[in-house]
């Protein structure tokens, strides 16, 4: 099923969405034999993309939204495509070596998903699924970004949010799962990048456009008196979720 909740807000995606630790990719490199093609399925604007091409010879990074990937930085490395996350054309059968869904799994429909990975890896590739969920800062802020995000925009989440790659669908496809370190995303952000990272939720623009009204307003002055200096900056961590498996083939 196609999903497309990011094409409006694709410029403020780009900007102020957290990067991902250096270390996720040295590690998933080390794990394949060889380094030949690499897949971000649902790249979004090749946030993981670029970090692929430090490892692989070629990285074939497709998404559904024009307007995401117009927000590409192109490399030598890196091809874009548009197709959706279950099926892509452009990559020949066992061709490649790591696919990875970064941030996205929860769009796809799993079984159209693996069938496809199933269809691109190598014998013995790999395969990366993982998210982050919610942001810590310390114990005066976070309270109020939980009621934020948990709370007053608990009915704006798409449905799809919710979905996780069970353990179990990653084995049936043909995987032996492989038990992966902890990662974290971290980030030093002034209170406008914070803001802005909300405004790139897709429960933030959905609530925009059912209430004409920004929702971040209603949480704006309690959050500001907690940040302080409001140009200072802190540190945000997410903890990143990962399943790593490989192809059995």
């Amino acid at each position: 099923m196609v999903h497309d909740h990011f094409s409006k807000q694709s410029a403020i995606y780009k900007r102020f969405r957290p990067t991902y630790p250096s270390a996720l990719f040295k590690w998933l490199s080390s794990l394949t034999e060889k380094h030949e093609l690499a897949w971000d399925c649902a790249t979004g604007n090749g946030q993981a993309a670029k970090d692929l091409a430090l490892y692989f010879n070629r990285v074939i990074a497709s998404d559904i939204s024009d307007q995401q990937l117009a927000e590409a930085e192109s490399h030598p490395r890196i091809h874009y495509v548009k197709a959706p996350g279950e099926h892509c054309p452009q990559i020949s059968d066992h061709t490649v070596d790591l696919v990875i869904v970064a941030q996205a799994f929860h769009w796809l429909d799993a079984a159209q998903f693996f069938t496809e990975v199933t269809r691109v890896l190598k014998k013995e590739g790999m395969l990366a699924i993982w998210n982050y969920d919610w942001a810590e800062i310390d114990a005066k802020i976070d309270p109020i970004l939980n009621r934020f995000g948990k709370e007053l925009l608990q009915s704006y989440w798409p449905e799809e949010i919710k979905k996780r790659a069970k353990p179990a669908e990653i084995v049936d496809a043909g995987f032996h799962i492989i038990s992966p370190p902890k990662f974290n995303l971290e980030v030093s952000w002034d209170f406008s990048q914070l803001r802005g990272y909300f405004d790139s939720w897709s429960a933030t623009q959905i609530f925009k456009e059912k209430n004409n009204t920004d929702p971040f307003l209603q949480v704006a002055a309690e959050l500001e008196n907690a940040w302080g200096d409001l140009n200072s900056k802190k540190v945000v961590k997410w903890p990143l979720y990962l399943s790593v498996a490989k192809y059995k083939g």
